[in-house]
Order: structure tokens, then sequence, then C-alpha cells
């Protein structure tokens, strides 16, 4: 009986698993990545690109230079993206000659080259932008049916970013494959 049980919790779940389901963000923040477009299958974006989308949850994109130029936790710089964008930014980290300097994430775009400048408008450096605090928003199976967020969008926990369509042919068949073994199971344990 409790075999019995579990299969029909299973079968119900399957017949869930058809309906429409929703990837919704585990924290609050701004969306800077996003890899998945509408109609791609879950697995393969996540086995290209290891995620659906990133967020960043501090609010910052940093950097990090190299430099000769003596720098100090919370010095004041200039960060200038290839696309000629300026953002203030702040000396965060020291560790020999190498610093980070983290800046707003509200548009500074991850994996975009910048340059950094001191206040005398001396180059101390460039490197390449990243997310400071990135979370990763991850799925299994199923379809990208809606979009429901932009690139650089705030978001708070909870909110639907994703919503797949499970009903997709394959997907489908791989569901009824299943519950035709389950059903064959029960009516084995029934008799």
């Amino acid at each position: 009986q409790e075999e019995v049980a579990q299969l029909d919790e299973k079968m119900e779940e399957l017949l869930k698993a058809e309906e429409e389901q929703n990837i919704q963000a585990d924290l609050s923040g701004r969306v800077k990545n996003l890899y998945a477009r509408e109609g791609d299958e879950v697995q393969e974006v996540m086995l290209s690109k290891g995620t659906l989308a990133e967020i960043s949850t501090d609010g910052k994109m940093a950097l990090q230079i190299r430099t000769e130029r003596k720098r100090n936790p919370g010095d004041t710089v200039e960060v200038r993206s290839d696309g000629k964008e300026t953002w203030e930014g702040t000396v965060e980290e020291a560790g020999g000659k190498v610093y980070e300097i983290t800046l707003t994430d509200d548009g500074p775009k991850s994996g975009e080259n910048a340059a950094v400048w001191d206040e005398k408008g001396n180059l101390l450096g460039s490197g390449v932008l990243y997310i400071h605090q990135p979370v990763s928003v991850i799925g299994h199976t199923g379809t990208i049916h809606r979009i429901s967020v932009d690139e650089g969008e705030m978001i708070q926990k909870g909110d639907v970013l994703f919503t797949l369509d499970s009903r997709q042919e394959r997907d489908s068949a791989g569901l009824e494959e299943e519950r035709q073994e389950k059903e064959e199971k029960l009516q084995e344990l029934l008799r």
C-alpha cells in the first residue's frame, strides 16, 4: 500500500510537470546576464553557460587592476568603459600592486573592458568588469516559454524570472513513457 501511495504521488507530480512552471528569484538584486532565450531548452543552456541568468546581489560590479601607484581602500577613482561611459569607483581591496575597484551595477556590463583613472587624470590600469557578488539562476528541464525580466532590471526575491512549458513533444513523450511504467508497476502491485 505504501508503494501504491508513493506511485500515486509520483504520477500526480508527472501530471503537474506537464503544466507551465516558473523559475523564481532566490534573492533580490539586479539581472546582469540573461543567457536563456524564449524557446531554448533549459538543459542545453545549463550545459553551455552553466546558468540561465546571473544576478548581482550587492549592487556592485568590480574589476581588478595592477598599478605601481599606491592606492588606499576607500579612495575614489573614475572607471571608464570601452564604450566611453564613466562611473565613480572605490578602491576596496589592496594586495601588493593589485587593487579591486567596485562601482555601481546599474549600467556597466559584465565582461566589458574598463580603465581606471585617479583624481588627477592619471591612468592607473585596466581590467575586465565582473559581477562583484553574483548568483546564478539554475533550472533542470523544460523549455523557456516566457522571460519575465530584462537585463539591468531590479528584481525581488520570489519574482518570476522564467516560465517553462514542459508540454513540448519531446518532454511529453518522456513523461508518457514514465507514466506508462508507473501504471504497469501500480497494476502489478495491485495484483
